[in-house]
């Protein structure tokens, strides 16, 4: 049995999102959102095969003050699957949010995988946005020894007679400690489909089958052409982000007024053991890259 929430994540969590689909050239884009159309915009964006409710704590915790929007980004969640994937395609996926949400200096904000689709926003539409925020994510490409396995797991399709056979499975890549566990719960429940041959996670397999070809090489690059303010987010007891990393990450802002470095207490899904403290981070970010 799952124990229960604490009251501030238990009221997070009952801030019921509004769930937005969007179709383009019969590509379903889906989307969460929570807050007032109106309020600020904050562009959240999860990382590979997770889906938008990853945010969910983080985005309830900032709903009075912030419109969050977190995107299925195409591949996962109640997005549409594809034959093919690409880093541009998912640019074009937020910024096409961006563009329909509207709003004066929205700030995106991308955890693991989507980091990069932040950066790459950053470097491309930069002069359209206020800030993006890069939240633990390597800046090369990981070797395949490093992932491997794990990708190995993601990449083979597996069904269930139920959804709750299926969630009983969930865990976290790379693995960390579970600091709330119905906010575990509450992910894995999301992450789910039914399809013919039973239920099945809600993100496309192929997804781990190799790296998008466009996939930046370093990511360090990207950074240094952004168009707007962004931020490095690193989580201090997590494998992602490797030490030589962040002492160039450390030289680079130091040499840079408009990007800066944090490194914060967690593990890699930091939205998940501290959403408190990075919803806090978010917000005064997104607050001072306001135009």
């Amino acid at each position: 049995m799952t124990s229960p929430s604490p009251p501030w994540l238990g009221a997070a969590l009952a801030r019921e999102p509004r769930s937005v689909v969007t179709t383009v050239d019969g590509v379903d884009h889906h989307r969460l959102e929570w807050g007032t159309l109106g309020c600020p915009v904050l562009v959240v964006l999860h990382g590979g095969g997770a889906h938008a409710g990853w945010w969910s704590a983080v985005a309830g915790l900032l709903a009075d003050r912030w419109h969050v929007v977190a995107l299925d980004m195409v591949g996962h969640g109640r997005s549409s699957h594809l034959d093919r994937y690409s880093f541009t395609g998912w640019v074009d996926q937020v910024m096409a949010v961006v563009e329909e949400v509207g709003g004066p200096s929205p700030v995106v904000v991308g955890h693991s995988m989507c980091g990069v689709v932040a950066a790459m926003v950053g470097a491309a539409h930069g002069d359209r946005l206020g800030g993006v925020v890069v939240v633990d994510t390597p800046l090369d490409i990981p070797p395949p020894e490093s992932i491997g396995h794990a990708e190995q797991i993601m990449a083979a399709r597996r069904y269930a007679s139920s959804a709750e056979a299926l969630t009983r499975r969930f865990r976290l890549l790379p693995a960390q400690p579970v600091v709330h566990p119905s906010l575990l719960a509450h992910l894995a429940a999301h992450a789910v489909v039914e399809h013919a041959e039973g239920w099945t996670w809600a993100f496309d397999p192929a997804l781990f089958v190799g790296h998008p070809p466009d996939r930046p090489g370093d990511v360090g690059v990207v950074l240094e052409s952004a168009r707007c303010p962004a931020t490095v987010i690193v989580a201090d007891d997590s494998p992602v982000v490797p030490v030589e990393q962040r002492d160039r990450l450390t030289h680079m802002a130091a040499a840079d007024p408009d990007l800066e470095l944090l490194v914060e207490p967690g593990h890699h899904h930091l939205m998940l053991d501290h959403p408190c403290d990075l919803a806090d981070i978010l917000s005064r970010l997104a607050s001072a890259y306001r135009r």
